[in-house]
């Protein structure tokens, strides 16, 4: 039919259309290519994002960007007519609000529900608290938006009161997480296990053992038969999430999206550039020493299977759980020992090793082999003995203790998950599987990853989806290369791939922007290199006063800089902030607000961390991050695509430019911004020339550090910026001498 108006009125007056048709929907058994769908129109998307639109004149501040609307018209075309698209959109483009706004209208209008999928909490805390509050107002509340997290985010209120519980005598390292769990049930809006305290979970490691005890889980869950079921965080967001048009989910959770929870068949998935990444993580099979943990405790623990048959008067079967959690850790250890063995960690407790055909003839290898097949005979154990328990004691349990019960089922649920990966990896080896043995701190996993995602991304994600959006600052590696696309098999040599909408940035990059690729600092692994860094970072912090964002590829590298320039810097009132867990926000707000500190962090610093205006003059990148080349999968990867160095360019060196892309993208978040980015190691000039196309659109110039020293000096005044006089909480230092050790030496 012919596109309607809508007409953006309050939200109730949609509620009725959007049950209405959802009814219709479910009983539509047709493809969901062949639904009628009511259209949204180009001008009503215009009235909201253009030229005295709704948010420009609801929102002081809010400019209309041409490069803005024509994402979103991109974006309205495939939800009109379904399909998928990939669209690239440079920083500035405001890709968010591009694709939210034709999400909201469509979703209101034809009933539906639109899954919007980014990445990082960072992103997703934007769209919530940002983003979405700002459309809703605009539209003069037009649709409805919620936020859903998989079940095990959510803290379940039965079980964490059951494992918050307090005894006589108990020391108060055990009764100062319980409490501080109990405290947190009753605060919490939403249950969210994210939300936790970051420094009481370091203080009180037993806090992490608490919080997997009491979270919700599909095989325990009670449902309306339980006694909380009305105040259930999980239960409680699942209904929002039914009745939302827009609805904010992680990439996990859409890529792993539970039938229980209704057809999905909107999605718009922003940071895709993870997708890969992300995907290979939610399609894992994985048995580690933590998991088998966790299902000894659900035998032998407060509420466990032994307790549970004992309260049942089953006295024998309690008998066996227990038995049978003693011979599971045997077999556990026995197996530990083996997989050690196979990765050389010895007394380092470190190693790896990829489990190829191989490695399957080596003699370690029939270690660990008898160890799976040890362990796999306890897990069907455990599972038969929960058989039994379900065939002599369940039908009483369910109504005398249906907790009970449901914890029962959890626990030969994990029991089963673990027999399926002991009987994948000792026998069932896959073409399109990398299997590998890890071990970290003295801690053991084994993993089963899939290399190519390309055929599970169609089957488990794509099928049944009618309108898919790919969005992304970063899908390519250069002007003519979607890398992303091709990693998620979407573009085919004989077929070609999906329509690919590329925008540039709408700043201007030459004038706003210089980097400099230095040329010759010390070898990244030295400690000569962790001593230039920190100079180098504390004499560009000195000239601007602060004004510095140090994005690092290890941990360490960043641990040692942060401590040498702490050194150098906090003596002149500049305050050195350090990435911490849980921090990101509170960090990049105050390095946005306060001009004499430096803020160093790691991956998650890379990407979606938005430091807009005068706190971000400089940005000082480590090196290219590129991979380790001897982890498992990435070796497996690389192998697909051939020998070196085709294995290296096809796969670590593009994945290493998306990740610098994102990185040197945090300099200029606005019209207004201006500096340098310093890239200290950019890797072997035998590949500089994809560097180079990466970068497209900056100015990119590469010098021994003697030269760039003076070149970055020179465009910093040039951008207006002179030696500034530090005023801090502190102290106030001198003016900064621009001569001799400028910039931390020649």
């Amino acid at each position: 039919g012919e596109p309607q108006e809508l007409k953006l009125e309050p939200s109730h007056s949609f509620l009725p259309l959007r049950a209405e048709r959802r009814r219709a929907q479910e009983a539509d058994h047709a493809p969901p290519v062949s639904r009628h769908a009511v259209p949204v129109a180009p001008d009503e998307v215009s009235g909201l994002l253009g030229p005295a639109g709704s948010l420009e004149q609801t929102f002081r501040g809010f400019e209309a960007r041409a490069e803005q609307v024509s994402l979103s018209l991109a974006v309205t075309r495939t939800l009109n007519s379904g399909g998928l698209l990939a669209a690239e959109a440079g920083t500035g483009i405001g890709k968010s609000l591009a694709y939210l706004a034709p999400a909201a209208l469509y979703a209101a209008r034809n009933g539906v529900r639109i899954a919007i999928a980014p990445h990082t909490k960072t992103l997703q805390d934007q769209l919530v608290d940002r983003e979405l509050p700002r459309l809703h107002r605009a539209t003069k509340g037009a649709f409805s938006y919620s936020v859903l997290k998989g079940q095990t985010n959510y803290l379940c209120r039965r079980r964490a009161l059951e494992v918050t519980a307090v005894s006589e005598g108990m020391p108060w390292e055990e009764r100062a997480p319980r409490a501080y769990l109990r405290a947190f049930l009753r605060r919490s809006p939403d249950g969210d296990l994210d939300s936790l305290s970051h420094w009481f979970r370091g203080r009180f490691p037993a806090l992490e053992e608490l919080a997997l005890s009491a979270r919700s889980e599909a095989g325990t869950t009670l449902g309306a038969k339980c006694p909380h079921y009305a105040r259930c965080f999980y239960h409680s967001a699942v209904a929002q999430a039914a009745n939302a048009d827009v609805l904010v989910v992680n990439q996990a959770l859409a890529l792993n999206w539970p039938a229980r929870y209704g057809a999905l068949e909107h999605v718009i998935v922003d940071e895709a550039h993870e997708l890969e990444d992300t995907a290979t993580s939610a399609w894992t099979l994985e048995l580690s020493h933590a998991a088998i943990g966790r299902l000894r405790q659900r035998l032998l623990g407060p509420r466990g299977a032994a307790v549970t048959l004992e309260r049942c008067g089953a006295l024998g079967l309690a008998q066996e759980a227990r038995l049978l959690a003693t011979r599971l850790s045997d077999d556990a250890q026995t197996l530990k020992e083996a997989v050690v063995s196979l990765c050389h960690a010895g007394a380092a407790g470190e190693g790896s090793c990829r489990i190829g055909a191989d490695t399957r003839q080596s003699r370690d290898w029939l270690k660990v082999r008898d160890g799976l097949h040890g362990l796999d005979a306890s897990l069907m154990a455990i599972d038969t003995l929960l058989s039994d328990t379900v065939r002599e004691v369940l039908p009483r349990l369910a109504n005398e203790h249906p907790a009970a019960e449901r914890e029962l089922s959890g626990t030969r649920v994990a029991a089963q998950e673990a027999h399926q990966v002991c009987e994948e990896l000792a026998d069932r080896p896959h073409p399109n599987r990398c299997d590998a043995a890890v071990v970290s701190r003295g801690h053991w996993s084994l993993q089963l990853q899939p290399i190519d995602i390309g055929p599970l991304f169609q089957s488990k994600f794509l099928e049944g989806k009618r309108a898919v959006v790919l969005a992304s600052a970063t899908l390519s590696t250069g002007p003519d290369n979607p890398w992303v696309l091709e990693r998620l098999g979407l573009l085919k040599p004989d077929e070609g791939g999906p329509p690919f909408f590329r925008l540039g940035t709408p700043y201007d990059l030459p004038s706003q922007a210089l980097v400099i690729l230095v040329t010759d600092a010390p070898d990244p692994k030295s400690d000569a290199f962790l001593d230039w860094s920190a100079a180098r970072i504390s004499g560009l912090a000195h000239f601007l006063g602060g004004r510095l964002l140090g994005l690092f590829a290890s941990k360490h590298r960043l641990d040692e800089v942060a401590a040498r320039a702490t050194q150098q810097l906090e003596p002149l009132g500049i305050e050195v902030l350090k990435q911490s867990k849980g921090a990101s926000r509170v960090l990049a707000s105050q390095q946005e607000q306060d001009l004499g500190s430096v803020l160093l962090g790691t991956k998650s610093f890379w990407q979606g961390v938005d430091i807009p205006g005068p706190g971000v003059a400089t940005v000082f990148i480590d090196k290219l991050p590129l991979e380790p080349q001897g982890r498992p999968i990435v070796e497996a990867r690389e192998e697909r695509l051939g020998k070196e160095p085709w294995g290296f360019l096809g796969y670590r060196l593009p994945r290493a430019l998306l990740m610098l892309r994102q990185g040197v993208g945090r300099l200029i978040r606005s019209t207004h911004d201006r500096g340098v980015v310093v890239i200290a190691d950019p890797g072997h000039q035998s590949y500089r020339a994809h560097l180079y196309a990466a970068l497209e659109g900056y100015r990119v110039e590469a010098l021994p550090w003697s030269q760039a020293r003076i070149r970055i000096y020179h465009a910093l005044k040039a951008m207006g910026y002179e030696a500034r006089q530090v005023e801090t909480r502190r102290t106030v230092s001198k003016e900064i001498p621009v001569q001799g050790s400028l910039f931390g030496g020649g």
